[in-house]
């Protein structure tokens, strides 16, 4: 049953993260129940974790120009998930201030989630990390309906995986941006 969950649930990452079904998922790697992972639709890494009850957590960083935080909760049950419908979702580490979330409703066939993109250089997306890296649990609620209280465990080494995945792929992009912008003579062979 485990396994049958996990495949479900990664092909739901290939679908929300990258807004697309033919995206591809590459791991990067694994640390304890975090798996961590560059999705191309997204052009980014996130760590994904799968809790009992279905509720699974996404956590990454996306984009190719402009960085962003990207969030993602997601579980088979929500069938009421509209697209593109606003959610006001609570997000709570251990004992620091809820977060009032203004997620977005993504749906694809049979899958359901929540999403919320913050310029990774804002203060709360900074703020947001922090408290997801040093805290050891998280609760979600939705107007007073308790989603669920999960452990973190490991979040710290996860994120800080994906923040390397994502260095390693911006790093890759950046040298073969453009072949003919260095030649053997030091001049454009081009003006």
């Amino acid at each position: 049953m485990w396994l049958t969950t996990r495949i479900s649930v990664l092909l739901l990452a290939s679908i929300v993260l990258s807004g697309e079904a033919k995206a591809e998922i590459t791991d990067w790697k694994t640390i304890g129940w975090w798996d961590i992972s560059f999705y191309s639709g997204s052009e980014g890494c996130s760590a994904f974790a799968a809790y009992d009850g279905g509720f699974s957590f996404f956590i990454g960083l996306a984009g190719r120009e402009d960085l962003y935080l990207e969030i993602f909760i997601a579980n088979k049950d929500w069938r009421s998930i509209e697209e593109g419908k606003e959610y006001e979702v609570t997000a709570k580490f251990g004992n620091e201030s809820p977060w009032n979330l203004e997620m977005t409703g993504s749906v694809d066939d049979d899958f359901r989630a929540l999403r919320l993109y913050v310029p990774a250089d804002s203060d709360d997306a900074g703020r947001f990390v922090q408290e997801f890296m040093r805290e050891t649990k998280m609760r979600w609620t939705y107007e007073g309906a308790d989603l669920g209280l999960y452990k973190l465990n490991g979040s710290r080494r996860a994120f800080k995986e994906v923040v390397a995945c994502t260095k390693s792929y911006r790093d890759a992009v950046r040298s073969s941006s453009d072949p003919f912008s260095r030649s053997s003579t030091g001049s454009d062979p081009f003006e």
